[in-house]
């Protein structure tokens, strides 16, 4: 099992895709392109989020609350603020990296809230941030589910683990291929 997880790790750190990486890999423009064409007020505001903010499936059952809600361990939470001069935020207590990095506040970009406040304007259920077509709160394996449906019309199956990649690279690729570089 150890030498498993060092080979994986050493493929983590080449920076090579994976062969399913490359079968759906999506550039930045094309991200930009579906949202554009998306008219669901959720869809939109899931992927201007995981846009701006390229987390893994965090805002699973992920609560609406105020900023002066008596926050629970173990609960992520989308906090709407009193203050207009402080923006929302994402409050992550329940993460894989938690443990080392204990509870997460992030303030929520501008463009990625305002679509979120939009989609909540109209949602049946604002005690959770995204929701099933039961109108229930939304899990791991159903954002995925989301996700490859508002892909679909790229032909690729596009995941939070494939946005996050596509976001993360398009925003640190050329800082990594200078340290290549400067390495070699």
């Amino acid at each position: 099992l150890a030498d498993l997880k060092k080979c994986i790790d050493k493929e983590d750190q080449s920076h090579k895709k994976s062969e399913k990486q490359e079968k759906n890999w999506i550039t930045m423009a094309e991200i930009d392109e579906v949202y554009e064409k998306s008219i669901d007020k959720q869809a939109r505001a899931l992927i201007n989020l995981y846009r701006h903010h390229p987390l893994r499936n965090d805002v699973a059952d992920m609560r609406v609350v105020n900023a002066d809600y008596a926050f629970e361990d173990g609960q992520n939470y989308f906090v709407i603020t009193d203050d207009e001069n402080t923006p929302n935020q994402l409050r992550l207590s329940e993460y894989k990296t938690k443990n080392e990095y204990g509870v997460k506040t992030i303030d929520v970009d501008t463009e990625a809230n305002e679509d979120i406040m939009d989609w909540l304007d109209v949602s049946p259920n604002n005690s959770h941030l995204f929701l099933n077509t039961k109108n229930e709160p939304i899990n791991a394996n159903t954002i995925t589910k989301f996700f490859n449906r508002i892909f679909k019309s790229t032909g690729r199956k596009i995941s939070t683990t494939m946005i996050r990649h596509v976001v993360l690279s398009e925003k640190f690729g050329e800082v990594h291929k200078e340290q290549v570089v400067k390495a070699d």
